[in-house]
């Protein structure tokens, strides 16, 4: 009876087992599928398979300065110096695994969590070493701490508030935290000059080791074919600090022609407005190839009638030796070199208007943007220039708020928004949006440009 009793308190306790069995197994299968949906959404985001325990981040950036060394996912310890003028620094972490959390303090205060990719809110910087640290949370709850060590230099101490190359311009533009810059000119330019600012009084500056009175440009600087590496120090308050411009001489390059076809318009007596350009695929102007003379200060029409070109590429202080009339409804060709011979990609940009010509949408019109892409190793010479975007003026940045948000002067839009330019509204009755109705490339800037094609030899 004995064994028979063990027998059966044996069986009416393994279901309790196998229940608690069951639930184990499902608690680890609950765990495979949390670890999975994560690993998944993952790769959804665009990443690599990434582990729950990944605290690291793929960059660290910062609004001012250039960190000390530069970033590397292994490396959490950084350092840089900021002018006085500095009083606060935002910091743009991107995390490696996009489910981890990333949070920032300055100066041992309160965390704050920054979205991955995103900037955070300016962080105050007191005189002197301030720290910042970004925390970084894994899925499984591992914390990488990266700590930015941030000297704020007291007020009279020795940094630029400006630094210019005499009709050129320098990459990247000009900050009081950079030290580091860089310049192309064509291969007829045989010499520069420096015009650098000290940010306080009684600062001293040299340039290439010869005194320079602080906003005054510099004795010209000759320039051999190449790299030329020129030095720029500031002295004051018992420190000194080296701005350095490394420019180069280049050799010229091929020549670019552009020739454009002139279309037709609505017989509008304004005249035609072009801008012509090259720029780098990173969008980095190389020069202008031809600016129409309305265009520039005094003219009238500066930073209004093509937007994206004044916005984005226009620069007082280069030379512009291409300008010329505005051609009116006519066709044209323009040519000039290459600056740079070593730049093997390119892309030409041609920017259009007639001016104040109102549609249905729009009281004055926007402007239209043409480009096309070079491959010197390509050899695919003639290319057409085919439309790109069109950008809005100051006439049209808030027409369409209605129908599509607020425009922003010299922002590209879409080939899809092009309709706003081309066709006519539909007045229909009840029709709040008022959506597109027929074409009407009659009183459209479209109509302007026939054909615009270059070459490259």
């Amino acid at each position: 009876m004995e064994n028979q009793t063990d027998t059966h308190s044996s069986a009416a306790s393994r279901p309790h087992t196998v229940a608690r069995a069951a639930a184990g197994v499902a608690l680890i299968a609950l765990m495979a599928l949390i670890t999975g949906l994560a690993v998944s959404c993952a790769q959804e985001s665009g990443g690599e398979e990434q582990s729950p325990s990944d605290a690291s981040l793929a960059s660290l950036s910062i609004s001012t300065g250039s960190l000390s060394p530069s970033f590397a996912s292994a490396t959490t310890a950084y350092s840089l110096s900021v002018p006085n003028a500095t009083s606060g620094i935002t910091v743009t972490p991107t995390a490696n695994n996009p489910l981890a959390t990333i949070r920032v303090r300055v100066n041992g205060g309160a965390y704050a969590t920054v979205p991955s990719g995103n900037a955070s809110l300016s962080l105050a910087l007191n005189v002197g070493s301030n720290g910042i640290d970004v925390a970084v949370t894994a899925v499984d709850g591992t914390v990488r701490t990266y700590g930015i060590t941030v000297t704020r230099e007291a007020a009279g101490s020795a940094s630029l508030s400006a630094l210019s190359v005499t009709s050129e311009r320098i990459y990247p533009a000009f900050d009081a935290g950079v030290q580091d810059y860089s310049c192309t000119v064509a291969s007829d330019i045989a010499s520069i000059k420096i015009r650098p600012t000290a940010a306080g009084s009684g600062a001293s500056v040299t340039v290439n080791g010869a005194t320079v009175a602080s906003g005054s440009e510099s004795q010209a600087i000759s320039l051999a074919t190449g790299i030329n590496t020129v030095t720029v120090t500031v002295s004051g308050g018992g420190a000194s600090r080296t701005y350095s411009v490394a420019v180069k001489r280049a050799t010229r390059g091929p020549l670019v022609t552009v020739d454009f076809t002139y279309g037709q318009d609505n017989g509008s007596s304004y005249s035609n407005i072009y801008a012509i350009w090259l720029e780098k695929e990173d969008g980095t102007l190389i020069q202008n190839l031809y600016v129409c003379n309305r265009l520039l200060p005094g003219g009238g029409l500066t930073n209004t009638a093509l937007p994206y070109w004044s916005c984005n590429k226009y620069d007082a202080a280069e030379v512009d030796g291409v300008s010329g009339a505005t051609e009116a409804k006519k066709n044209f060709t323009v040519s000039g070199y290459l600056k740079d011979n070593d730049i093997g990609k390119f892309r030409i940009c041609f920017e259009s208007d007639h001016s104040f010509d109102p549609n249905d949408w729009f009281t004055d019109q926007p402007a239209i943007l043409y480009s096309a892409l070079v491959d010197r190793s390509a050899l695919a010479s003639p290319y057409t220039l085919d439309f790109e975007a069109w950008t809005p003026n100051e006439g049209t940045v808030n027409t369409l708020s209605a129908y599509i948000g607020t425009l922003v002067k010299g922002t590209k839009q879409t080939l899809g928004r092009l309709k706003y330019i081309t066709h006519q509204k539909d007045e229909s009755s009840g029709n709040p949006d008022k959506p597109f109705g027929g074409a009407d490339p009659a009183r459209s800037s479209t109509r302007i440009v026939g054909d615009i094609t270059a070459t490259v030899e």
